[in-house]
């Protein structure tokens, strides 16, 4: 899909589709400016865990900074919550 910026001047209906454009392109040219400066675009920026809770067989973050492919962004220093504790017992069964 083609992201266009909307016209904006005097006299132009207001509507919630418009916004919702906008919102898109200012978006996408976001996206954009930011591939500019990345050799990789997405993937773990910095990750750190607890030492204790591996030799107990448990991977427990600590701080977790990751951005993926869709541009989605996690740091859990800032805003985002730490995901729950995982059993790795289990995991190396499969």
């Amino acid at each position: 899909m083609k992201t266009e910026q909307p016209l904006w001047g005097r006299g132009v209906m207001v509507s919630p589709q418009r916004f919702q454009q906008q919102a898109a392109y200012s978006a996408w040219s976001a996206e954009c400016i930011a591939r500019l400066g990345l050799s990789h675009p997405w993937g773990m920026i910095d990750a750190t865990f607890e030492s204790d809770a591996l030799k107990l067989g448990r991977l427990q973050a600590r701080h977790l900074h990751i951005r993926f492919p869709d541009g989605t962004l996690i740091d859990t220093d800032n805003a985002d919550d730490l995901p729950p504790v995982l059993a790795l017992e289990n995991e190396s069964q499969h």
